[in-house]
């Protein structure tokens, strides 16, 4: 968003990542290109779905997280990176065929690993999946450098990429409910308490840590 920002606060003087090349971005790691239009709250908790699948599977093969993943370049004409760069070089290093939606898989599996670890030391689901209440009360406002630099009236895309403001404005509690109602259920948990669910583990192959969850009640 940074790079998109940098282009449109300086009229496409400085930077490539249009509006057009962004959403066609979010199409492809995403999996839609509404998920970069800020107006609305669709989309966006199957989007953080992706995008933390894709984080812990780059962990997984101990790739730096600045440069990684290549999800948008000046090297293309559409401006987005190849989804599927990863899996190649996985591929590439140990021999083993590995395509993008194993590499999402893998990171899917680590994802599920952690929410069952912080179970287990405590956490409660959805019960303490929350924002900071300023969130919800204090109104957005002049941001530091390269933010409050590049984008003074925090412009964001929203339908259809038309621009408007989000300065001023502060979360709703309506919205953010409706965020995660969508994460939990992209995720295969269970809605009403954010906890993994037996099928989904299962799914994932690790009905190993099954019985452990059920018994203390971790589990749906």
């Amino acid at each position: 968003m940074v790079k998109w920002m940098v282009w449109m606060g300086t009229e496409g003087m400085m930077g490539f990542l249009t509006t057009e090349k962004l959403r066609a971005m979010a199409k492809i790691f995403w999996g839609n290109e509404r998920a970069a239009e800020f107006d609305t709250p669709d989309y966006k908790g199957a989007a953080a779905v992706l995008m933390q699948n894709r984080a812990y599977a780059l962990e997984n093969m101990v790739l730096c997280d600045w440069f990684w993943p290549i999800d948008f370049t000046a090297n293309t004409e559409t401006g987005v990176g190849d989804p599927e760069l990863e899996a190649r070089l996985f591929s590439a290093m140990t021999g083993l065929d590995m395509d993008e939606r194993a590499f999402l898989r893998s990171g899917e599996r680590s994802a599920n690993l952690c929410r069952a670890l912080y179970l287990r030391e405590g956490r409660r689901g959805r019960v303490d999946d929350v924002l900071e209440e300023f969130n919800f009360t204090t109104p957005l406002h002049e941001q530091d450098p390269p933010v409050g630099l590049f984008n003074a009236d925090l412009v964001l895309p929203g339908k259809d990429g038309e621009l408007f403001s989000r300065k001023g404005e502060t979360v709703s509690r309506e919205t953010f409910k409706k965020v995660m109602d969508d994460y939990y259920a992209a995720r295969g948990w269970d809605v009403e308490t954010g906890l993994p669910t037996r099928k989904k583990l299962i799914d994932l192959d690790l009905e190993d840590i099954v019985p452990a969850l059920a018994n203390s009640g971790l589990i749906k």
